[in-house]
Parts: structure tokens; sequence; C-alpha cells
């Protein structure tokens, strides 16, 4: 289950990063990434329901929560509220403890 959910989450990076670099939201394109969320819902819930024993275990859910509250970095830090900001900030700590990048926070220009 672990390696089918590492290529469901690398294959929605790509789908995520393609899309926010062009921008677009062309039916084809929204009809993709539906079916691949719909695809990843039980590897979501799994991440979920699994306890984290490591720092790793952590940032998977540290990285599903960021992708769950992505609109927490569609904003520059000091003009989202202050839960937003705790959640943001959170999430970016324990990646980077985990040496494990946050694409969210890649793909914006305000860090």
């Amino acid at each position: 289950m672990r390696d089918r959910a590492v290529q469901l989450n690398a294959h929605l990076n790509r789908c995520i990063w393609r899309h926010t670099l062009k921008k677009t939201h062309e039916k084809a394109g929204t009809e993709r990434h539906e079916e691949i969320l719909t695809r990843l819902d039980p590897v979501e819930r799994a991440i979920m329901a699994t306890p984290a024993c490591t720092i790793a275990g952590l940032a998977v859910k540290s990285r599903h929560a960021a992708y769950v509250m992505s609109h927490y970095w569609d904003e520059p830090i000091d003009q989202i509220d202050w839960e937003a900001q705790a959640i943001r900030l959170l999430v970016e700590a324990v990646c980077d403890v985990a040496h494990r990048p946050l694409l969210l926070r890649n793909l914006r220009n305000d860090d």
C-alpha cells in the first residue's frame, strides 16, 4: 500500500505542478484531477488512520494536511488569519525537520 501511495502522491504532485504552472482550467484537466483525487481517497484515509510512529510518518501526515488545507498557502503568511498561520507554520516545520519538501511552499513566491 505504501508504494502505491507514494506513486499516487508523486503523480498528484506532478499534476498540481503542471496545473499551477499553466494555470489552466480545462475540462479535461479538471476531470483528470478528479479521477486522481477519487483514486487517492482510500490512500488519504489510510494516511490519516495510521499512527505516525516516526518523523517520516509525521511528515506524510503533515504533507497530506497541507494539501487538504492548501488555501492556507494562497496568500503571504502575514495576510492570513492566526489559525491558518499556526497550521501552516506547523506543517512547514515538520516537513523541514523531516527533510521532506513541501511542494505547496515551493510553488508560491511569498517565502
